[in-house]
């Protein structure tokens, strides 16, 4: 998801839906310190490890693609993209990463291990808004700003056009079995997709409120939404049942990450009053969907938020100040 595209059309009052969102205030959990913060030279839009050894996958804006060790924060790799407007980006642990060029209308497709580009996809029409790569890398979708959802090999191949939506696909998942796909987008609705047959197979349209973030559970039974809700919402992806959500927090959800072993959520928050109000990091258990920490994180949306492979900590970005901030998990 473009956190500031995002943004922006909801201060601008561009949602489909025309709602005008009441003024919320920033937590006021006491400030925390991070245990450590990446890469203070540069600020970031999205975040993701693209291997389970630890490398670490961060967009800066104007740059491109830092690959990072997490042990030491140092640059492994650089996948550079200049320009203004960059689009989403998206990984998968067998070291595919895309991530959108200038004016958002190409995606990128690098093979991390050997840093070769492998394809680039362009818009059949309008501008990208998010993207998700397959578990195995073996396709990856991409939805746009007028509601089309595309998959494409990862050689850049199209294979199918999902026309689901009516309005900009904010946030895109696929599944742990590498078949199944979730978008979501302006017009409220959340959508399941075969990605194999480009079969929709079901579609969620009871919600009041767009859905900005999505996150599978990692044995795919169950499937996270946030946004301007402020609540995390638990759905069963088989039958569309409402499994439970999370307490109505100060900010819309902006982003969304499953710990390895499923017990927790982290969740990025940003305000709609202004991109530049502090945005916050909340922990929740997903047993009893119960706050477990609130961290003040950034001074604007928190626009990236992943767990780290030692389980003990979480990460978070924000485009707004520098560095990625590593929080210690309660």
């Amino acid at each position: 998801m473009d956190a500031v595209a995002l943004a922006a059309s909801l201060l601008a009052g561009g949602l489909v839906t025309g709602r005008v969102w009441a003024a919320v205030e920033a937590p006021t959990s006491p400030p925390a310190q991070p245990l450590r913060v990446l890469a203070v030279d540069a600020r970031f839009d999205a975040l993701n490890f693209v291997s389970k050894e630890g490398r670490l996958a961060a967009f800066c804006s104007g740059e491109g693609v830092r690959i990072l060790d997490w042990i030491n924060g140092g640059t492994v790799a650089r996948f550079p993209i200049t320009g203004t407007e960059q689009g989403p980006m998206s990984v998968c642990s067998r070291g595919i990463l895309a991530a959108g060029g200038p004016g958002r209308k190409t995606l990128v497709v690098w093979n991390v291990g050997n840093e070769k580009s492998m394809a680039t996809v362009t818009s059949p029409g309008a501008p990208f808004d998010s993207v998700a790569c397959a578990p195995d890398g073996a396709w990856l979708a991409a939805g746009d700003h007028a509601g089309l959802v595309t998959v494409w090999d990862a050689r850049g191949g199209l294979l199918h056009r999902l026309e689901g939506h009516i309005a900009s696909v904010w946030a895109l998942a696929c599944a742990p079995d590498g078949i199944h796909l979730a978008s979501a987008a302006d017009d409220n609705d959340v959508c399941l997709w075969d990605a194999r047959s480009g079969r929709l197979v079901r579609r969620l349209d009871t919600f009041t409120h767009s859905t900005f973030a999505l996150a599978w559970a990692p044995d795919g039974k169950r499937l996270y939404l946030g946004g301007a809700s402020r609540a995390v919402t638990v759905v069963d992806p088989l039958t569309g049942a409402i499994l439970g959500q999370t307490p109505r927090q100060p900010q819309a959800v902006s982003s969304l990450a499953i710990s390895i072993d499923g017990r927790l959520l982290a969740a990025g928050g940003m305000s709609l009053v202004s991109v530049q109000q502090p945005g916050a990091l909340t922990i929740f258990d997903t047993a009893q969907f119960q706050e477990r920490r609130r961290f003040l994180a950034h001074t604007g949306v928190v626009m990236g938020v992943a767990f780290g492979p030692d389980g003990t900590s979480v990460l978070s970005c924000s485009e707004f100040d520098p560095g990625i901030k590593v929080w210690a998990v309660p």
